[in-house]
């Protein structure tokens, strides 16, 4: 039982004195296991609140940063070239921080079982079309082309357009930045029995099955010489995944060395959607 996990469990002591020293030290060790699991779970729960807390205290402050920069890059011929340097570089680094802190806002909510979504009935098409609509300048600046594919009467998904959006723009987002100038990168989305099925992929470098088998793993990120001067927290992804698993979906990633990847995630069609969802919330309860 207690290898099990049932760290309570305790033997009765008694008998010959070889074996009433063997039950006590039996239960001494499940003690000092249960005190163990008990002091790792108020530590995640500290590590949690601590995360939730400066991620909110940091939120107001960078806005009212990147707020100031903007109206200053807005002021261009009130400035000299190297002021507005200055203050665009300021403007794209409390982007970068802020959307770091949103990050870490959905990975700490995720963690308690507060990040929310409001699902409904969602166009896949326009969906589609509207990110890859804003990804494109991404990918026009590294002469890379982009290719948004829709099958015809597609049906709609149960979800949350923004929080969907946030998806197909992070697996956008990696293949912009880990393919090489001049890739190809394609989104699709076509019907699959009960589900919707969406692909981005790419030709970039690709990945290792060992990478494989960390990608969707917080703050990791490939490790190859390609791979490391691309800067980024390793975040994307893990959001990804939790949230195409909170619409009682899955997501998954296939690739193969120097022929590039393709990130796959199902959502259910709006018919089943509330089913899967309500599936999907009662297995993550404890």
């Amino acid at each position: 039982r207690l290898a099990g996990g049932d760290l309570e469990t305790r033997v009765e002591v008694g008998g010959p004195v070889e074996i009433a020293a063997l039950g006590e030290a039996f239960n001494e060790m499940a003690t000092s296991l249960e005190t163990d699991a008990a002091e790792r779970t108020r530590i995640e729960q500290m590590k949690d609140d601590f995360v939730l807390t400066v991620s909110h205290e940091l939120r107001t402050p960078v806005t009212v940063v990147k707020g100031f920069a903007e109206i200053l890059t807005a002021e261009r011929k009130a400035l000299s070239a190297r002021q507005y340097e200055a203050a665009s570089v300021i403007s794209d680094s409390a982007s970068q921080l802020q959307k770091l802190i949103t990050d870490l806002l959905d990975l700490a909510r995720s963690d308690a079982g507060k990040l929310r979504i409001e699902p409904g009935p969602t166009r896949v098409r326009a969906l589609c079309l509207r990110v890859g609509k804003q990804m494109r300048p991404s990918f026009e600046a590294k002469g890379q082309k982009l290719t948004v594919s829709v099958e015809k009467k597609i049906p709609k998904v149960q979800a949350d357009a923004d929080r969907i959006g946030q998806v197909l723009a992070n697996l956008l987002m990696n293949a912009n930045k880990y393919a090489q100038e001049g890739a190809k990168v394609r989104l699709t989305a076509s019907s699959a029995g009960d589900d919707v099925e969406f692909q981005v992929s790419d030709d970039g470098p690709g990945l290792g099955q060992e990478e494989l088998d960390h990608v969707f793993e917080r703050f990791w990120r490939a490790q190859s010489g390609e791979t490391q001067a691309v800067g980024g927290t390793g975040l994307g992804l893990a959001i990804a995944k939790s949230l195409v698993e909170l619409h009682g979906g899955s997501i998954s990633a296939a690739s193969v060395p120097g022929k590039g990847a393709t990130f796959t995630f199902v959502l259910p069609i709006a018919t089943q959607g509330t089913k899967r969802r309500r599936a999907a919330r009662a297995a993550a309860r404890p």
